[in-house]
């Protein structure tokens, strides 16, 4: 399923290269533009791990190495499409408790 995905993602970044006019719509290189989209799937997919373990271990994990270590995802779905790993936070409020994933600082 990620192979389609990925495709759609590429298309949809090439499509929005070129404006009404047929020039060229943003400055960024083709290969940039692709990236920022495949990291957007992929933080999906690991905000959907994430909530997976939740359900699975009626706990957040505490690093997002566990959900390796669980089968959940592959060690290559946690980096971002530049290599580096992907952040990620917990926090609790109260009774709530919640999570953040951050794409790395470059």
């Amino acid at each position: 399923m990620l192979g389609a995905a990925a495709v759609a993602v590429v298309f949809l970044a090439l499509r929005g290269l070129v404006g009404a006019s047929g020039g060229p719509r943003h400055s960024a290189p083709p290969f940039d533009v692709i990236q920022r989209w495949m990291s957007g799937l992929q933080k999906l997919n690991v905000r959907d791990a994430v909530d997976t373990f939740y359900w699975e271990k009626g706990r957040l994990p505490g690093e997002l190495n566990e959900l390796i270590q669980d089968g959940i995802v592959k060690p290559g779905d946690m980096t971002f499409p530049w290599g580096e790993p992907y952040l990620y936070e917990t926090y609790a409020s109260g009774v709530e408790e919640g999570f953040f994933v951050f794409e790395p600082m470059r």
